[in-house]
This record gives C-alpha cells, sequence and structure tokens, in this order.
C-alpha cells in the first residue's frame, strides 16, 4: 500500500477497500458480484492491509456453494444443517401465510424453501426481496410446525 491508500484506509475505514488485480484473481471460478467480493476482501484483510488469503480461501470453500455440491441431499437425508454464502430471493405466500425463499444457485426453489415465522420477523429485510448473506439451511419435513 502507498501513502495514498493508508490515508483513504484511515479516514474512510468503515467504507474503503483495496481493490487490486492479484486480490480479485482469489475469486476466479466464483461468479459473486463485485459487493460481495469486497465484503470479502475487507473482512479478510488485516489492519496492516495484508490480505489473509488462505482464510478467505478456506471461508470460500466452506460457506459457498452451488448446485453441483449436494446439499439439498444432505438436508434431507443427512438431517445436516449447512451454512452458506448465497443469493436469496424471497417471497411472500399471502394464500398460505407463509414466507418462501429460493437460492437458484443451489437448486433450492421457491416451492422447497420456507422461512419460519420467527425468523422473518427477527429479519425484517427479508421482505419480497434479493438479499444476498450467510444463511443457514435446516431441513424440515412438510407440514413442520414453526
Amino acid at each position: 500500500m502507498n501513502d495514498l491508500d493508508y490515508k483513504i484506509r484511515d479516514h474512510f475505514k468503515e467504507e474503503s477497500v483495496l481493490k487490486t488485480p492479484d486480490r480479485y484473481q482469489i475469486f476466479h471460478g466464483n461468479p459473486l458480484p463485485s459487493f460481495i467480493k469486497d465484503w470479502l476482501i475487507k473482512k479478510f484483510t488485516g489492519t496492516e492491509g495484508n490480505l489473509q488469503a488462505e482464510n478467505l480461501v478456506k471461508f470460500m470453500s466452506n460457506h459457498i456453494a452451488n448446485k453441483s455440491d449436494s446439499i439439498k441431499r444432505r438436508l434431507q437425508t443427512d438431517r445436516t444443517e449447512e451454512q452458506v454464502l448465497c443469493r436469496l430471493i424471497v417471497e411472500t405466500d399471502i394464500k398460505n401465510d407463509v414466507m418462501k425463499f429460493s437460492i437458484p444457485d443451489l437448486g433450492i426453489k421457491p416451492n422447497e424453501g420456507r422461512i419460519p415465522s420467527y425468523v422473518a420477523k427477527k429479519y425484517p429485510q427479508l421482505r419480497d426481496n434479493e438479499v444476498w448473506g450467510i444463511v443457514k439451511l435446516v431441513y424440515s419435513p412438510p407440514n413442520f410446525p414453526d
């Protein structure tokens, strides 16, 4: 980092991210939006501006999934709990009085995902929206109460 980079970081700590081609190379093969890449770089950059690349790669391998992963099978058959960083599309189903979600990148369709009412109350930003976040997925058999 040069002097200007340090000044920007010191004065705009929450808003600044050091974006260099070598830092973005770590995302090769992960089709993530730039704001998620920036968030990850910021999350895994130390106070001296050094990217903790090994920790970032480990985080991505543990939390970024795609359709080729067998998350749906593990959720249903093994009853595992999965935590993923993903794009979540939330829809209100007024007829059935539930909040539904889909995760297209994992092959989870809107009729397969349901947000329990206590989660919807705790996170009001999940109202008919597309959001990115770290999501905990748990399988609940059909007609499972909230």
